[in-house]
């Protein structure tokens, strides 16, 4: 089962567990199908205070069994203006007075037996029912606590989300006041960064970006006439802007900034800080989150639960005995026992009556517990959830100030834009020369290495490959290992085409900015094209050329004496193609002289003449425009192409030709070596290679050679494998010519690196200086190093001849092949063309069968759907019938709405006049808070007077008292030392009296001790003398002697008991002196204190009546502040209410009200508070 608890009422509601499986939404459905609360009006809660989205399935979340359901709160119920019935019926109170009473007039007879049997079998269930009760009724209140603490765990998870909504617009808003002064100066800055717009002129090569249409680059032909139609209209960044986005649209970004610069500001801030504060505050009162006293409560209920099952096992027995009984009886039948038996029936039901009163008593306190924490958790769920709407409220209006704040940082960050614009402009025009400058001669420059390595390395394996071919197999191989290693390839692809897409702007484009805006001259930096340029062409392949031309001897001299001839007689042609690229061309011309007379040293030239040479061609090349300067290291062989072509157009004979005259600023003698003859100008494809300049120009070699020559053998041995290399990278890249390298060299197509006629190549070999001095034999060197060249072209024509044989005849092998697998698969596509005809044939069948078995299940179904639509049809009617009715009902609704609202606004206006009584109130109160705040003060300066002459008389009078208490300490010293004295005195006294006494008693005691010695021997005398007849008188007179003979005896107790009479006499006396001097002292310290402690109070009276006049007026204070604030709030709410009311038409007026007296209740509380 799935529980459901409903915290509002405290009853629990169980589902199917299939629910577990669905969403939530579904769950709420059921909710309000079975507990009659709307889908709006549903929260669903979980332990910790989760709530349970809609769309997430039920089993997702960890609740829904008895001991941890899922918590519903209605939100109608909540804002109810009163609270919700809690669910205490859970069964019936049964009153067994009156049958126990009927019961215990019943006669002694068996019957009666078995009726209060039967009784108290009743009492028993019923106090077993009413356990259940009891814990049942218990059992809901701890659930409504944990519903409680699942709301007050959700209300901390929303004012902590909401802390951090209100933590992140205020990092956001510090951030913005720390740049607003920064954008109050753009923002007064933008008129003058529009006039700067408006003198920066867009140019030429960016007018096509501009208005929207192909680069410049790509439409090289209109480029004249868009600048002759646009010379007349020059287009600014403003009004291309303008443009984009029209002038209105700036200037209201601009209105918006300066508005949204008024606004928020830290005025704004603070309200918005004290508004969050506020809700905070509410949400974090721990007197509200806290019930106080529900631990306590629930522990007694808890107690009552056990004292309830005491009860109920005391009942059970009772019952039992009832039974014991009666089967006793029954079986006894001895009617004589009845009596007795019914006299204990009638004790034992009374204790049953008892024990029933009190369970009842039990249940009633249970039902009445949950009652009251059922209104609590209302009335707290009440104040729930109107925290939660004033934080939802904030938090609504932070995110619109954030979205503001974000709406002005983006309009402010157009604003920076349009203010940078003139820089960012100027810098991007010197990066778009920068990099054209840079890609021209970096392609340039990487192509040629490309092409030159990739011939290296061929050449190099072309090399290994031969000498591998006699090595392999000799017994001589183990002597030298390690020669089947191969070069590793290194840079043989050209790099592909960068910076294709930049407009067409030149240093030239700078220098107009320049000269027209003046004040942004600075901002123009020329970039150093010379350093790129520079870099490039003057570290080209000389070095690399030198190198190679250096081991290639050495290589040659390690082989046999075949190959050494061979490299001199290829010497002259290699020194003429790699050592001489920046030389002149006498010094060219000397060389090839040098190399035809020396062949073993083909490579020697000066060294630092070369590097200055170097040095004047990378200063002539800096004169150049950037476009010209592409082309400076590239061979003149094209530029000879270009001028043999239009000689050779206008000429009659192909043998009659001139050479031509190169200059210093156009032409440079440059590589000629077979590693770069596959490189073109750099306006021209430098995709092209030597394979494919051979084979698209074979026809024209042939055709441009005399007849004689076509089909002489070769004078000449093949010089290198690296003819027949093709450069596969730059066959397949770069198919259209670089932009601006048109200027400086002549651009030749693919079609210029096609073979030529023997003239051709005579003319191009000759230096410029041979045409100027002409010479018999250096003219007859130069004719002998073209022969050779010449013999080396028809062997690789010769040698592609042959590979085109072989191919042709490939081919034709591959063509019969391929007819062959036609047939077969010619035969293959008939057989299953038959199959597929069969197969269509079976398809067709099967369809008509299906389409009939379609048919018919379609007429089926028909009848189905007609029956079905006219059940439907009556469901319909029967539909709208109900529907009529709820429009009858909605109409008679919406007459009732129409009286409330007409009540409401009855109700309104008298809330306006409330409004405005309360305004004149608020008036009143606060000329009386003004006068009040007076009296407070004149009181508080009263109060602040006496309470210093209070504290001056105090002070004058304590050391008037402490002055006294000081004499009179003193006097009561010297009374101590008279009385000290005095007692001295009487000690003194004592002992002379003593003395005197003793001695004068001494004296008394030796007379009296005489005398009586005296008449001793008197007596003894006349005992001599008496006679016989007088032993009467004798014996009267014995006792009188015996009384002699023990009178030492007494006159030594006596002596003693004096002693001690005197010395208790002094003693008492001494301390009876003591004692009353030891009280006149007590009493005089006591009165000293007595003296010296009401100073004292007196003092503390005084200051703690100036702490409690202090007090008093912070409490005065106080209550002023708490009741303006009060009243502002106050004031909020009604206006808040009257706005409410004046936008919701459809609300019922009677729950208004409600709301008004709670918020008065709770601005009364407040203002008790």
């Amino acid at each position: 089962m799935l529980y459901i608890f409903h915290v509002d009422t405290g009853s629990i509601v169980t589902f199917d567990i299939k629910l577990a499986l669905q969403s939530v939404s579904q769950l709420m459905e059921a909710i309000e199908r079975e507990c009659g609360v709307a889908i709006a009006n549903q929260v669903l809660l979980m332990s910790g205070g989760e709530c349970l989205e809609p769309h997430a399935r039920v089993c997702s979340y960890s609740a829904g069994t008895d001991t941890n359901p899922i918590y519903l709160f209605c939100k109608a119920a909540i804002e109810s203006a009163f609270p919700p019935t809690p669910s205490i019926d859970y069964g019936s109170d049964v009153d067994l007075q009156t049958q126990i009473d009927n019961s215990l007039a019943m006669p002694a007879t068996l019957h009666t037996l078995c009726a209060r049997a039967h009784l108290a079998q009743q009492c028993c269930g019923l106090a077993r029912e009413q356990t259940r009760i009891c814990e049942k009724l218990v059992h809901d209140q701890h659930l409504q606590q944990q519903g409680w603490a699942a709301v007050v765990a959700n209300l901390e998870d929303i004012t902590h989300m909401f802390q951090l909504r209100a933590e992140q617009f205020q990092q956001a808003f510090v951030l913005y006041l720390g740049e607003r002064q920064r954008h109050m100066k753009l923002l007064d800055n933008f008129n003058a960064d529009l006039g700067t717009l408006a003198k920066i002129p867009i140019l030429p090569a960016l007018r096509a970006h501009a208005e929207g249409s192909p680069s410049p680059d790509d439409q090289p032909s209109q480029t004249s006439e868009t600048t002759s139609e646009d010379s007349g209209e020059v287009l600014n960044l403003l009004r291309w802007i303008s443009a984009k986005d029209n002038q209105s649209s700036l200037e209201q970004v601009a209105d918006q900034c300066s508005r949204g610069l008024e606004q928020f500001d830290e005025r704004l801030m603070q309200s918005l800080e004290a508004e969050v504060n506020a809700a905070v505050d509410n949400a974090n009162k721990q007197d509200m989150k806290e019930i106080k006293g529900l631990g306590e409560r629930l522990f007694a209920l808890e107690q009552l639960m056990v004292q309830n099952k005491k009860l109920v096992h005391e009942q059970g027995e009772l019952a039992q005995g009832f039974l014991q009984n009666q089967n006793r009886a029954s079986n006894l039948g001895d009617a004589s026992v009845l009596p007795d038996l019914c006299n204990s029936h009638r004790r034992q039901l009374q204790v049953m009556l008892q024990n029933h009163n009190q369970l009842r008593d039990i249940r009633r306190r249970c039902t009445k517990a949950k009652e009251e924490l059922s209104i609590n958790i209302y009335h707290r769920l009440k104040w729930i959830m109107y925290v939660e709407n004033k934080m939802v409220e904030v938090g609504n209006k932070l995110i619109i100030y954030h979205e503001s704040l974000k709406r002005l940082r983006r309009h402010l960050e157009v604003l920076q834009q349009i203010h940078l614009a003139p820089e960012i402009y100027m810098s991007a025009v010197v990066e778009v020369v920068r990099r054209r400058t840079f890609s021209q001669a970096f392609l340039v420059w990487a192509r040629n290495l490309a092409c030159q390595l990739l011939t290296v390395h061929s050449e190099e394996l072309a090399r290994r490959r031969e000498f591998q071919s006699k090595f392999d197999g000799h017994f001589l191989n183990t002597l030298f290992p390690g020669l089947e290693d191969t070069p590793p390839s290194f840079a043989t692809e050209a790099p592909s085409d960068f910076d294709n897409a930049l407009p067409n702007i030149t240093a030239n484009d700078m220098e107009t900015l320049r000269s027209q805006l003046p004040d942004l001259a600075l901002a123009i930096s020329t970039p150093d094209l010379s350093g790129i340029t520079q870099f490039f062409l003057s570290k080209s392949f000389t070095e690399g050329s030198t190198d190679g031309n250096k081991d290639k001897p050495t290589t040659s001299g390690s082989t046999d004496i075949l190959t050494k001839e061979q490299e001199r007689t290829r010497a002259p042609l290699l020194s003429d193609r790699g050592d001489f690229e920046s030389e002149t061309d006498t010094e060219e011309f000397e060389k090839i002289g040098q190399a035809g007379v020396d062949v073993s040293k083909p490579g020697v030239f000066d060294g630092a003449k070369q590097k200055r040479q170097k040095q004047l061609e990378v200063g002539a090349s800096r004169s150049v425009s950037p476009a010209s300067s592409t082309s400076t290291n590239v061979s003149p062989l094209n530029s000879k192409v270009a001028d043999l072509t239009t000689r050779s157009s206008t000429s009659s004979e192909p043998g009659s030709f001139q050479f031509p005259s190169l200059s210093a600023t156009s032409e440079r003698p440059a590589q000629l070596s077979p590693l770069t003859e596959c490189v073109e100008n750099g306006a021209a494809d430098s995709s092209i290679c030597l394979l494919r300049s051979g084979v698209n120009g074979l026809s024209n070699y042939r055709g441009a050679l005399p007849p004689e020559e076509q089909h002489s053998p070769s004078p000449n041995p093949p010089s290198l494998p690296q003819s027949s290399v093709m450069c596969d990278d730059q066959q397949q890249q770069h198919q259209h010519p670089l932009s601006g390298s048109g200027g400086s060299s002549p651009s030749v197509g693919v079609g210029a690196t096609d073979f030529m006629g023997t003239e051709f190549y005579m003319d191009e070999s000759l230096p410029s200086s041979l045409s100027e001095h002409p010479a018999d034999g250096q003219h007859q060197a130069i004719v002998s190093l073209l022969q050779e060249n010449l013999g080396n072209t028809r062997e690789e024509v010769e040698r592609l001849r042959s590979i085109l044989k072989t191919m042709k005849v490939v081919v034709c092998d591959e063509l019969s092949s391929v007819r062959n697998e036609l047939a077969v698969l010619r035969d293959r596509s008939n057989e299953d063309k038959s199959g597929i005809v069969e197969l269509t044939e079976r398809v067709r069948v099967a369809l008509s069968l299906h389409s009939q078995e379609y048919d018919r299940r379609l007429q089926e179904r028909e009848q189905e759907l007609t029956i079905e639509h006219e059940y439907k049809i009556t469901d319909v009617k029967k539909l709208m019938q109900n529907r009529e009715e709820e429009i009858c009902t909605l109409k008679r609704n919406l007459l009732e709405k129409e009286t409330e609202l007409a009540e409401h606004e009855r109700l309104v206006s008298t809330m306006h006049q409330k409004l405005e009584e309360e305004e004149i109130e608020k008036r009143s109160l606060q000329t009386r808070l003004h006068q009040q705040l007076e009296d407070y003060s004149r009181i508080l300066e009263q109060a602040r007077i006496d309470k210093e002459e209070a504290v001056k008389k105090t002070n004058d009078e304590r050391f008037l008292e402490i002055t006294s208490l000081t004499n009179s300490l003193t006097q009561c010293q010297k009374r101590i030392q008279e009385l000290e004295e005095n007692l001295a005195s009487v000690r003194t006294d004592q002992e002379r009296m003593v003395k005197e006494a003793t001695d004068k008693l001494q004296i008394e005691y030796k007379t009296e001790l005489e005398t009586i010695r005296s008449r001793f021997k008197l007596m003894t005398a006349s005992t001599m003398e008496r006679s016989p007849s007088d032993s009467s008188l004798e014996k009267i007179e014995r006792p009188d002697v015996i009384e002699l003979v023990n009178h030492e005896a007494i006159l030594a107790q006596a002596r003693e008991d004096m002693k001690i009479e005197s010395a208790m006499a002094v003693r008492t006396a001494i301390v009876k002196e003591r004692a009353d001097c030891m009280e006149k002292l007590d009493n005089e310290l006591k009165l000293a204190k007595e003296v010296v402690e009401e100073k004292n109070k007196e003092i503390e009276m005084y200051r703690a009546r100036t702490t409690a006049l202090i007090e008093q007026s912070k409490h005065y204070k106080n209550m002023i502040d708490r009741l303006i604030k009060d009243f502002k709030i106050k004031s909020e709410k009604q206006h808040n209410l009257m706005e409410k009311s004046f936008a919701t038409t459809g609300i019922d007026g009677n729950q208004k009200e409600p709301d008004l007296v709670n918020m008065q209740d709770e601005t009364k509380h407040s203002s008790q508070d």
